[in-house]
């Protein structure tokens, strides 16, 4: 029991499920595949929303898209006027002032089930990381699905490096790879992969 509790302390992410995907056809089969009916949902960097609607044909709870572009929330909200989903302009990063939206939509006390996220998809990895543990502790969802490339390659190589294989950057026609539960170790890897290449270059110049 005492192993069992530590272990649960220690891990990285709540969330039972994360899946980061390399291009928006993986994203968008992710979100079809594991929104459930009883789903609430939050999307991050929702552009025009054609995502967020997605999910919410999927789900029924409430449903939240924000962006930092108001002229793209603008054209979403002109695009699904009459849809049971909500847009607004805020800055993902901040975690506390976008869930207190959710729940002035949602009800108070509640929390998105399923957080998506596409804040670009050649995004740096570690804004990525930064938004999913900022997202995971404010929300904590059932399910966090992403649109990062950088990440995704960076996971790959992780991969390789845990089961000591020599493995190239996927191809961007790639699917997605579900973290889950081995988050910590794999980005961890990922981050000291990086590192090390930055540490090497460094020493070359």
């Amino acid at each position: 029991m005492e192993t069992h509790r530590k272990a649960r302390n220690e891990a990285w992410l709540r969330c039972n499920d994360l899946v980061v995907c390399s291009c928006e056809a993986a994203y968008r089969r992710a979100v079809r595949q594991r929104v459930r009916p009883s789903d609430s949902v939050l999307e991050l960097g929702c552009h025009e929303g054609v995502t967020t609607r997605l999910a919410q044909t999927l789900c029924g709870g409430a449903v939240v898209g924000v962006d930092s572009s108001e002229f793209t929330i603008g054209k979403a909200r002109a695009r699904w006027a009459g849809e049971a989903m909500s847009f607004a302009r805020m800055d993902a990063f901040d975690a506390g002032a976008v869930r207190a939206l959710f729940q002035r939509q949602a009800g108070a006390g509640k929390m998105p089930s399923v957080v998506l996220i596409d804040v670009s998809g050649s995004r740096a990895a570690g804004d990525v990381c930064e938004l999913i543990g900022k997202y995971d502790r404010a929300c904590r969802p059932r399910v966090i699905i992403v649109k990062a490339f950088k990440l995704y390659s960076l996971i790959v190589k992780a991969e390789g490096r845990l089961v000591g294989q020599s493995v190239r950057a996927p191809e961007r026609g790639a699917s997605a790879r579900r973290v889950g539960n081995a988050a910590l170790t794999v980005l961890v890897a990922a981050a000291s992969f990086l590192l090390g290449g930055l540490r090497a270059r460094r020493r070359s110049t």
